[in-house]
């Protein structure tokens, strides 16, 4: 048996203690008090071990390409093979993963048993002397981490698999637990021309789930919230959870890992320090509704409808034509039963956190991508979850409120009900004159329905409950009061160019009134569709076109969306609408040439509304395309002292095929190259770029704000929450961080950084306009 060290899943410490401890529950009779994910977990490692047991034993007597998995898990122990199987799928199954992301999962922890084991057998003394080393370190994530980098510095060789090796055995192990454990399901959906292929637990175990122990382990997250503030980050390792030790960013680079930490990231660190510092709490009169609404299955927002639409049955004996409608019908209602079913696992996720952590002080640890925007390590219950999850969240530190307190407060709920785009004295007069209404929600929100017709209904429903506070005795404020860039993207294209007309359309100028360049693009499509003499275009009309059919292609075209891509958003849109308003306007097989017809005049629409944002994408296309031809990964470094580096390299697909008694199932990975590719760091570029930089103004704003006396913050990328009495110090800051960035020659700066690893000039950057940047001080509707 190996020694115990690493992390659990890839580590005999974890099995340790797992066979420690049902071992304790088979001598005092006492299975039946573990939970329901326990207790599918003792089944499974059962059952799934004897699989393992025959399936080495007879695949070792057929030779073959398709047995080639054999020699890598022959030597661990069938029972460690299974817990280490049966625990990552059970954890996988619940987060709706592709079967080759779930393969990967499995392979890697197998793999890193073997690495251990290898060292022990082979290297037993220098094993000993090192495991004494390692498990004096308190992180238990570390210990491994030690072991491997002593291996490596002694030159101690380990077994290492490919990754086609590692989604054979994970893809063996899936397999052999769908066949003896029967509680998943591998299905391949298809979304319009792509195919996926998923690991899904069956209708028949959700069902057993929802009537088991609520605190399943089958539905706990990897990373849970912290009931005690995270580590500070201090350098790119030393951060966030104390005992799963993490990287700052998200990146498998070791070598630009290394080159941040040596850069001066002070500003970074104090950001996302302050941001995750912050203490929160659950809502219990929002989980108290939230609860209810689930258990009655109440589609309401976010929460998706808890029993599946039925598939009508098979017509015997009927014509064609009645077969082919009853096929159109099965499979449109099965898609949209797909689509449910990770929605649904995630509701019950965010449900037993927020039960678990009920009356409790809790921090949401944050990491970086290698843009530099900010994330919640945590699943499910954070601040950048749905309208549900975030609805269920409040400051722990409140604040006396104010009369300028409750102005903004009363901003945020209009915001949230929907009138997010009109002026702010119009928003302040509809909470005005809704106050008897508010006030009978936030008494009693399951007698008055009302709130669940805004936009936001769980978010409007936690302004209601915490309006009615105020208005019945509370002096103090917890709830986030955000504030939203408008299309932060173009936005940010318009404060790089210094574009008047886009900083008009997307509010970086001073107007009496919110402009909305979703609803302009949206007159300009309806206005194609009524000249269109194709049929297509009256049955769209007949539907209703509105901003949001708009919305999220504009709100994308920035992060480099393609006219091909944005099909998959406008079928998003046309399904939510079908829902919305109980009916289809096209049939299945009319859908693809339909969602194709508008995408392309919505495409048209878009060039006429944004002109000036197209000609910086295009620069920084260019200068990607450059970089690529001479071998060079782009990088630049960000407003905030982060370095960002795009190096995306060519892939190529690899075919794993396996055998399972009678079952063989041939799937490809997607390996990356050593070239740099062309298309994915052109297309890539753009967005990346953006997103350095709106994480470099969030940055900015917390630093501000948090020097100005605010001390909570929830950080959604181009969205900001703080107290009430604290969003007008908030407001500023936001401003005062893009002036101090957008008043500096960016394009020209990042031009000069980057040819400085090239061996050719770039060209010239698109040329700056007229708008006054400090401007942005009276706009305002650049974030409200």
């Amino acid at each position: 048996m190996v020694n115990p060290v690493g992390q659990s899943e890839g580590s005999t410490l974890g099995i340790l203690r797992y066979q420690k401890k049902l071992q304790k529950l088979k001598e005092s009779q006492l299975e039946s008090c573990s939970s329901a994910g326990y207790r599918t977990l003792v089944h499974a490692v059962s059952v799934c071990t004897d699989s393992v047991k025959s399936w080495v034993h007879n695949a070792k007597k057929i030779a073959g390409k398709l047995h080639s998995v054999v020699p890598l898990i022959e030597d661990l122990d069938p029972a460690v093979v299974s817990l280490i199987s049966c625990r990552t799928i059970l954890d996988g199954i619940s987060t709706h993963r592709t079967i080759n992301s779930l393969a990967m999962a499995v392979g890697r922890s197998l793999e890193d048993e073997v690495k251990f084991q290898h060292l022990r057998r082979h290297h037993p003394r220098w094993w000993r002397r090192h495991l004494k080393l390692a498990l004096r370190i308190p992180v238990e994530g570390k210990r491994a981490q030690s072991l491997k980098k002593a291996a490596r510095k002694d030159n101690h060789s380990v077994p290492s698999w490919t990754p086609k090796q590692r989604c054979a055995a994970g893809l063996v192990c899936i397999e052999l637990f769908r066949q003896s454990v029967g509680i998943i399901e591998i299905v391949t959906t298809k979304h319009l021309t792509k195919s996926q292929t998923t690991v899904r637990a069956t209708d028949e175990f959700l069902a057993w789930l929802e009537k088991s122990h609520a605190a399943s382990e089958i539905l706990r997250p990897v990373f849970l919230p912290m009931v005690s503030r995270p580590l500070p980050w201090s350098s790119v390792d030393t951060g966030g959870y104390p005992e799963h030790p993490r990287t700052l960013v998200k990146t498998r680079n070791k070598t630009y890992l290394e080159i941040i930490d040596r850069m001066d990231m002070s500003l970074v660190y104090s950001s996302i320090n302050a941001v995750q510092s912050t203490p929160f709490i659950v809502s219990p009169k929002v989980l108290c509704v939230l609860q209810h609404c689930w258990e009655h299955d109440l589609c309401i927002g976010d929460l998706p409808k808890r029993e599946p639409i039925p598939v009508p049955e098979r017509p015997e004996g009927a014509d064609k034509e009645t077969r082919r409608t009853w096929w159109k019908n099965a499979c449109r209602i099965k898609y949209d039963n797909e689509c449910e079913r990770s929605k649904k696992i995630a509701v019950s996720k965010t449900l037993w956190l927020a039960k678990k952590y009920l009356n409790k002080t809790i921090y949401f640890p944050h990491e970086l991508d290698f843009r530099g925007r900010m994330y919640p390590t945590t699943n499910f219950l954070n601040v950048q979850g749905p309208d549900y999850a975030r609805a269920l969240l409040r400051f722990r530190r409140e604040q006396k409120v104010t009369d300028e307190g409750k102005s903004w407060l009363a901003i945020h709920g209009a915001n949230c009900w929907g009138y997010d785009k009109v002026p702010m004295s119009e928003r302040l007069k509809v909470i005005s004159d809704n106050h008897a209404l508010i006030m009978e929600i936030g008494n009693d929100p399951l007698s008055t329905m009302d709130w669940t017709k805004a936009d936001k209904p769980f978010g409007f429903l936690a302004f209601c409950i915490e309006w009615h506070a105020i208005h019945t005795g509370s002096e103090t404020t917890g709830l986030p009061v955000h504030m939203d860039g408008s299309n932060n993207g173009l936005q940010i294209f318009s404060l790089l160019l210094r574009d008047p007309v886009g900083g008009l359309a997307t509010n970086c100028l001073p107007t009496d009134t919110p402009r909305d360049i979703y609803a302009d693009v949206a007159d300009r499509l309806l206005d194609k569709l009524n000249v269109s003499t194709d049929p297509l275009a009256k049955r769209w009309l007949g539907l209703g076109i509105d901003r949001k059919a708009t919305k999220r292609v504009v709100m994308c075209m920035p992060y480099g969306l393609t006219k091909f891509s944005s099909h998959e958003y406008v079928r998003d849109w046309y399904i939510e609408k079908s829902h919305a308003q109980s009916t289809r306007s096209f049939d299945v097989d009319e859908v693809f040439p339909a969602i194709k017809f508008l995408t392309g005049l919505l495409w048209e629409s878009i060039d006429e509304v944004v002109s000036a944002a197209r000609e910086c994408m295009d620069w920084l296309k260019e200068v990607a395309r450059i970089c690529v031809e001479h071998g060079v990964p782009i990088r630049w470094t960000a407003p905030n002292g982060l370095l960002v580096q795009q190096d995306y390299r060519k892939t190529e697909r690899i075919a794993v095929k396996t055998s399972i008694g009678s079952v063989v199932r041939q799937h490809r990975i997607v390996q990356d190259k050593t070239d740099l590719s062309l298309s994915r760091n052109v297309n890539g570029i753009s967005p990346n770029f953006v997103h350095s930089l709106d994480a470099s103004v969030l940055m900015g704003a917390v630093n501000i704000a948090r020097h100005n006396g605010v001390d909570s913050f929830s950080c959604i990328h181009d969205s900001v929450g703080v107290n009430a009495e604290h969003a007008g110090i908030m407001a500023s800051a936001i401003r005062e961080s893009a002036i101090d960035i957008f008043e500096k020659p960016v394009l020209e700066i990042v031009k000069s950084e980057i040819e400085k690893y090239l061996p050719v000039p770039l060209p010239d950057p698109p040329a700056r306009g007229s708008m006054d940047i400090t401007a942005l001080r009276d706009a305002d509707y650049f974030f409200a």
